[in-house]
């Protein structure tokens, strides 16, 4: 026994070290996702071209303003609220410029049916978190509940970025201006019009229908900026925002 007792506390102790590295790889797996680009989607929701326009808005309002803007599209939340998941991840890639915490992320979780737009501290005033629930509740949670994901995600996206162009009196040229002047159109045009519109509808059109309507149809070519992503800056979450569930 006295032989043995060395190596069976040996093989206790390896077996007790082995099952606390077991358990804590939940934890290792539970950290923070770096994100490092713009738009990140798990889910494989967006087409690759969807997501490079998307990427070309938050481009763009960056060059003009300095704020970033990035969306991402987890596969699960894990055992984290989201809540905690958006404000982990928004601080360990650091979006925003650093002092200026002036970034914003767009967290939308199918598996758990959460979303959230949290918004870092230097940005509360421009998006507060009335305006945050105001653009989930209206852009993106309806598609959702009609189970158009890709369209509630572009939704969102394009509406923060317009919103904080907007405050920030810039013009992006991806984006269509709010309000578009009315004509006069005669009425068997507008019936034409509606009877194209109903057939395009009813053969599945309506999963679409967003793309055009917030992005401009996300307008053709390159806009003259750099499309590139130049990483994150540092920026940090002051807890501001809205979640909500569909």
């Amino acid at each position: 026994m006295r032989i043995l007792s060395p190596i069976l506390r040996s093989f206790i102790i390896l077996a007790v070290v082995s099952m606390i590295g077991w358990a804590g790889g939940g934890v290792w797996a539970s950290e923070p996702i770096h994100l490092n680009r713009f738009v990140t989607d798990e889910t494989a929701t967006l087409s690759p071209d969807v997501v490079r326009k998307l990427e070309q808005l938050s481009v763009e309002l960056e060059q003009k303003t300095g704020i970033q803007c990035a969306t991402y599209v987890p596969k699960t939340l894990g055992d984290k609220s989201i809540d905690e998941f958006s404000s982990d991840v928004f601080s360990a890639s650091g979006i925003g410029q650093k002092g200026k915490d002036n970034g914003v992320l767009i967290v939308i979780a199918p598996t758990e049916r959460k979303v959230r737009i949290e918004v870092g501290y230097g940005l509360e005033g421009d998006l507060p978190d009335g305006m945050a629930g105001q653009i989930i509740r209206e852009e993106m949670t309806p598609y959702f509940k009609a189970k158009n994901l890709a369209g509630g995600i572009v939704n969102g996206h394009v509406a923060v970025v317009r919103f904080l162009a907007n405050a920030h009196h810039v013009t992006l040229s991806g984006v269509p201006k709010e309000s578009i002047r009315r004509v006069k159109i005669p009425k068997a045009v507008q019936y034409l019009g509606l009877t194209l519109f109903i057939v395009f509808m009813v053969s599945g059109g309506w999963r679409v229908l967003p793309f055009f309507l917030l992005g401009g149809g996300f307008q053709g070519g390159r806009s003259g900026q750099d499309d590139t992503f130049g990483g994150f800056g540092g920026g940090s979450s002051g807890g501001g925002g809205a979640s909500s569930s569909w």
